[in-house]
């Protein structure tokens, strides 16, 4: 266990923004889900030591301009702008749940840019590498298994540049990034904060699966007897649920967002 560097808070930020587009464009789509995963993230950082919850509920850009995935990377700005004096920041979904005895993550860090690898679809990461690559960076890539995933990251202020220049690039670039998430559909922001965290040659630390489960259906963890919840005291992305015709085959973000909430809090 690594002590943190100063008696600043731990800050988790996360985003649980309505955006009215999203209403048109997606079924499944419920923001109330939003403030139930920040209500377990509040009640674990509630019973640890040094570590506040921030969360950003308005737009910095309209979605047509910056995705929102996009917009949260002026997090170390928005925290600056509101007097909050912190030692690390962690950003993640807010359409996830936390275990209420996940290990203290900041705890791990050893003050590295910490992020967990990408579990899943293979082929989506590889596709992501080699089209952003192709159309972005002059057609470098990077090795697969270190492709990491965008939903879970922690950082300090020594790595603002990192975020700083991920702006900077969007906005020199933004036509032909917008095209990309459009037309090959393999991440908003996440393609992109790998290419910029990987060239700038920044320290990184890895840490484990259990941090940010994604693909539980394709990992064979997502039941309804909360296997996933039973055996890894960690945080839950529902993501890449299965569907037909846009029915839910086996429950949609809401269900699993609300079960695993009352399973491991209970009942709202």
């Amino acid at each position: 266990m690594v002590e943190t560097k100063s008696n600043k808070k731990n800050i988790i930020l996360l985003q649980t923004v309505d955006i009215p587009e999203m209403r048109i464009n997606r079924k499944d789509y419920n923001p109330d889900v939003f403030k139930i995963g920040a209500k377990s993230f509040e009640n674990w950082a509630a019973k640890q030591s040094n570590i506040d919850v921030f969360i950003i509920d308005e737009l910095l850009y309209p979605v047509k301009d910056m995705k929102i995935t996009i917009q949260r990377y002026h997090a170390m700005d928005i925290l600056d702008a509101n007097g909050i004096e912190y030692d690390q920041v962690c950003f993640t979904d807010c359409d996830a749940i936390i275990h209420p005895e996940c290990p203290n993550f900041f705890e791990l860090t050893d003050h590295k840019y910490t992020i967990t690898n990408t579990f899943g679809s293979m082929d989506w990461v590889c596709r992501s590498i080699e089209n952003w690559g192709k159309y972005l960076f002059d057609g470098n890539q990077f090795p697969f298994y270190d492709y990491f995933n965008g939903g879970f990251q922690i950082f300090n202020k020594e790595h603002k540049h990192i975020h700083e220049n991920l702006l900077k690039f969007y906005w020199e670039n933004k036509d032909k990034i917008l095209w990309l998430q459009d037309n090959f559909h393999v991440g908003g922001d996440q393609p992109l904060i790998n290419y910029i965290v990987h060239n700038s040659g920044v320290e990184k630390k890895y840490l484990p699966y259990e941090f940010c489960m994604t693909d539980l259906v394709r990992c064979e963890l997502l039941r309804e007897d909360m296997l996933f919840a039973r055996e890894f005291k960690g945080i839950y992305q529902f993501n890449c649920l299965p569907s037909r015709d846009g029915k839910a085959l086996m429950g949609d973000v809401n269900y699993w967002v609300n079960k695993t909430y009352n399973y491991l809090y209970g009942k709202k």
